[in-house]
Formats: structure tokens, sequence, C-alpha cells
């Protein structure tokens, strides 16, 4: 027995030993202080995140309760010799790199953007791209041909890992506070498209990682895996405690090469799996970006909410397929910005239409689509514009408030902020922060919430629903119709009937009738336009009778009654239909047998 227990012991210490060596021969001393930020910070909640200034930030956090998870900036600009050797940017190539300053110092401009993010309670999302605009190719034709060129010269992926050795540097100096780096969008896709051999082969990818001479690359394979190993060493090394790799497995080709179960073998292979988490994208332009301000995303229509996928559904098989595969979480990134609920966006420059933020946020928390998103192991959203022209969640147009007449599809909702996407990120993530949505953590009940489960209880009683009598089509058709040429009379006269709206829950006053009525909503300071005759409900009839009733009129008393009975209200009705005559009080009864 006691033998029995050495073996078991002696297991559990290699099984140790192995856990905190991150590659062969390189042990990790940060693992277990990182996956408790990760539970903190990252996997508590679904999170949400996107690009703007610090003020920004700060802003809508004071005025609009949003306790944004991440603040992302890219951190780009390519790696190569200048060929001034010894000279203090030698390893950068571009002279307008963001790393780069007057100061002549580098990493300063890393540390301005992460020192105040972190000071403000904001986790930095750091988007490293830099491979495309490398030496030689210099991003062209296009970052799909430019990285593989690059990736296989030695002098400019030293530079490049000179460059990432620097980035953990200065990331470590802020511990213990997380951030994430996210590695290089796009490219892993392009380096394994153009492997030397096979497609979609992480051995096949010509990438320079130990024959570079760097001495912390000695040893490691010059290969996708050995591009993996060297991310997860050079943290290990110097930023073990708080650097958050995530990776991005692009899948623009998601039905042909780039299957869930062609990610998972890459991922396997360049152990990829020891990486925390995990990218996808929506593409980078905003769904009503013309041909003529960008490329526009490869939405399947201009309805859905979907990305690169066909639709939503094929989208969630694609992620539950891979985060089942891989064990890593997902988040989306470069999510586009765009609404189609604020005027300020009309499909110009700045003011580019999407779905996919109220897809996601909308009506939230009776709107499903988060939950459905934890499920499948997608952990939150990042929006941020791929190009200057998009929509953006500030005032990058500085244009002010903008309310021009709502194009077709929009719903006409008229801005307050001077946010280029009306305000709808702001004032959306707000109502989510009120109660975000739980995926480590669990959802605190109220105490009146718990009161009122257990009053129900105790009370064990069966509520039966009363159903509303329905009236024949020709009775709600010629009521309905006489609702609305009353309502235009009253408007005509320069009245402005107030009644409770049912799709806002506000009182709205009707100012116009037409073709689509005219509504102010007092609550919001906002107009709105909508047919309300054209898919009207009874209690808006009811509502919208009473607001406009002439007690002296048998007609108006007997419309009220009508409506009301149509809510189920039969006693409400009765005094109404009294105040009719007896001829329409049989027309109304008879409407509902």
């Amino acid at each position: 027995m006691r033998l029995f227990f050495v073996l078991v012991n002696i297991v559990f210490a290699l099984h140790l030993y192995a856990a905190d060596e991150i590659i062969p021969g390189v042990k990790d001393p940060g693992i277990e202080t990182r996956q408790k930020l990760k539970e903190k910070f990252l996997f508590n909640y679904f999170s949400l995140g996107t690009t703007a200034p610090i003020e920004w930030f700060v802003e809508t956090r004071n005025q609009n309760g949003c306790k944004w998870h991440f603040r992302q900036q890219y951190f780009s600009g390519g790696a190569g010799w200048d060929g001034k050797k010894g000279s203090w940017d030698t390893v950068f190539l571009h002279n307008w790199n963001k790393w780069v300053n007057p100061e002549k110092r580098k990493g300063v401009w890393a540390e301005k953007f992460i020192e105040p993010t972190i000071k403000e309670g904001f986790i930095p999302w750091v988007t490293m791209y830099n491979l495309a605009q490398s030496y030689p190719a210099d991003y062209k034709p296009g970052p799909a041909q430019a990285c593989p060129v690059n990736a296989k010269n030695t002098t400019t992926m030293r530079a490049y890992w000179e460059q990432v050795k620097l980035i953990m540097q200065i990331c470590d100096k802020f511990k213990p506070h997380p951030i994430v780096l996210h590695v290089e969008p796009d490219e892993w896709g392009h380096l394994l498209l153009h492997a030397t051999s096979a497609r979609m082969d992480a051995m096949s990818v010509d990438v320079k990682v130990g024959s570079t001479g760097m001495p912390e690359m000695e040893g490691l394979e010059d290969n996708l895996r050995g591009y993996s190993h060297a991310w997860l060493k050079l943290r290990a090394m110097y930023a073990p405690s708080n650097v958050i790799l995530i990776t991005n497995p692009s899948a623009w080709d998601q039905n042909g090469s780039m299957t869930a179960a062609a990610w998972i073998k890459v991922c396997k292979d360049a152990d990829v799996l020891k990486w925390d988490a995990a990218v996808l994208e929506t593409g980078d332009r905003d769904i009503g970006c013309t041909p003529g301000a960008g490329k526009g995303p490869p939405y399947a229509t201009v309805d859905t909410t979907g990305s690169h996928f066909t639709n939503l559904d094929e989208q969630m098989r694609w992620i539950a397929a891979f985060t089942k595969g891989t064990k890593l979480p997902v988040y989306f990134w470069q999510v586009g910005l765009g609404n189609f609920y604020y005027r300020s966006c009309n499909q110009t420059h700045g003011h580019f239409c999407d779905r996919i933020a109220q897809g996601l946020l909308e009506g939230y928390p009776k709107n499903p689509q988060i939950s459905k998103y934890v499920k499948i192991g997608c952990y939150g959203f990042v929006f941020s514009p791929g190009q200057a022209h998009q929509t953006h969640c500030y005032d990058y147009k500085k244009d002010g408030i903008t309310n021009p007449d709502p194009i077709t599809g929009n719903l006409g909702h008229m801005a307050k902020y001077a946010d280029d996407d009306g305000g709808y990120m702001r004032e959306r993530a707000g109502m989510y922060y009120k109660d975000p949505y739980p995926i480590l953590a669990e959802r605190k009940e109220t105490k009146k919430k718990k009161e009122k489960k257990e009053r129900k209880k105790r009370e064990k009683k069966k509520v039966v629903k009363k159903v509303a009598p329905k009236p024949s089509d020709e009775a709600w058709k010629k009521w309905s119709a006489y609702l609305k040429q009353r309502a235009m009379v009253a408007c005509d006269a320069g009245k402005r009937p107030i009644f409770t709206f049912s799709m806002l829950k506000k009182e709205v006053e009707l100012r116009k009738v037409g073709d689509k009525c005219e509504l102010f909503v007092p609550a919001m300071k906002s107009e709105m336009t909508y047919d309300i005759f054209k898919r009207l409900k009874p209690a808006d009839g009811s509502n919208l009778a009473k607001a406009i009733l002439d007690k002296s009129n048998a007609e108006d008393n007997a419309m009220l009654g009508f409506f009301l009975t149509c809510e189920g209200k039969e006693s409400d009705a009765k005094g109404y239909l009294f105040k009719s005559t007896e001829a329409l009080r049989e027309e109304v009864a008879g409407a509902f047998k």
C-alpha cells in the first residue's frame, strides 16, 4: 500500500513538473497567476470592448454606466533594419510606426496607451499586426502575399522577435494587471494557405524562428509550431504574470480549407492549445460600406447579423466545433459598430449601418443572443473599425450630433450624442452592464426577486390566463378605420393626443396621421415614424380611443367599448357602450359571436 502512494506521489510530481513546462525545456512560472486573472477579469462575465480615446471610455462609464472590459488598439508598423546598425529604432521598419516617438525611446507610445487604460480600470487589448507590413514586402501587393515573403526573411524575423520581446517587457511593467496580446489577425491564415508543401499544415509553414540567431529563439523550429512556441517562450521569460495570449484562426474559407476541423488540427500541431483564447472576425467593414468607400463584408444578406459565414446557424456550428476541439474560448473582434436605429447612420463615410450590435444587444436580457454565444464557448465581442471611413463609437468624424432624414430600413430615432453611431454603443453597453451575462460568475438575485420566488412557491396556485374575445374581421376593420379617421381629425384640428404605446411601454404624442404616423416620445425626447394602424393592437386601440374620445359622441363610446372588449376588459367596456345607442351596443356584441 505504501508503495502505491509513493508511485501516486511520483506521478503527481511529474504532472506538476510537466504542467509548468510551457514548451520542452522551458518552464512557465505564471500559469497559476494568469489563470486567476482570467477567471477574475476575462471569463467572469460576457465581455464587451471597443476602440476609442480614454476620455470617451471614462465619459461613457461615468455617464452611461459602461463598465467596459477591453480597450483595443493596433500596435503595427512592421519590423526590419534601417541600414544604420545600432541606431535607436533599428528593429522598426517605418518612421510612422506607432511604437516610436520624437523622444527616440522604444515603446513609449505603447506605454502611453497601456498606462491610462489600466489606470482607469479597463483591460488593454493590444492587436499586434506587424508581419505583413515588415521588410522586404512592406504590405505589397497585399497582406496575403507580403506576409509569407517577410516571414521567411531571417533578418526581418530577428527584428520581429525583438519587437515581441519589447512588448513583453513593457507589459511586465504593469503587472499584476492583465494585458491581452492579440497576435497577427489574418496572418495565421495567410501563412497556412501559402505553406510551401501543403495548405493548412503548421509544419509546412516557412517562418524563421530558431535560425534568426536571437539567443531566446535557439532550438525552436522554423515553422508555425516554432512561431507559436516563440510567443509562449518570450512570455514565460519576460511577462509570465499578466500577458494573455490570443491567437486568430481566421475563417474566410470556412467551407473549404478553413473548416473548424482543419483549424483544430493546426492548433494541436502548433501547440496553440497552450494559448489562452482565440479570436474570430465578422469582416473589417460595416455591412453598409459601399464599393466606393471600401470593401464591404461578405455577409449573406443585408438583414443578417452573421459574418463570413453563410448565416448565424452555420457560424454557431463552426464556433461550437472549434471550441469543443481546442477547449479555447472564442472572442469576436473588429465587429462593425453601425446600426439601423439612429438617423446618424445613413450609409455615408463614418456613419455606415450594420446589424450586429443590434442583433447582440437590443432588448437584452430578453434578447437571448448573448446566451447562445456563451453556450458554444464565445466569451465576448470587441467592437472596432478596421478602416478609418467606418462607423466609430465616438465622434471620430468631428461632425457633432447628426440626424439626417432616415434612410430606408432605419428606425429613425433621433440621436442626442455626437458619437458617429448616434450613441447606440454607449447606450446599449450601459444597459448591458446593469446586469452582465455571467459565464463563471453566478447571476445574483436581488432580495426582492428571492422573496417573490418564495411567495410563489408558498401559494402554489395555478393562474389561468383569461383569453380575450376575438372580434370578426369585418368589425375589426370597421372600428380600426373609424379610429384612424377620428385620430386624423384630431391631429388636423391641432390636437396632439397622448396615449400609452404598447411597443415602447411609454406615453407618446400623436402629431400626424398619414401613410405613417408621426410620434413624439416625451420620456426619450425623440421623434419616430411608425404606422400604428397597420399593426394595431387592442391595447393601443383602446388607449388611443380614450385619448380622442368625445364623451357626447355615441360612435366614439362604442369604439372605445369595442377595443376594451378586444382587450378582455368587458367590465370596463360596459360603461362606454351604455353611453352609445342600442343599435351600436348590439353591433359591438355581435362582433364577438
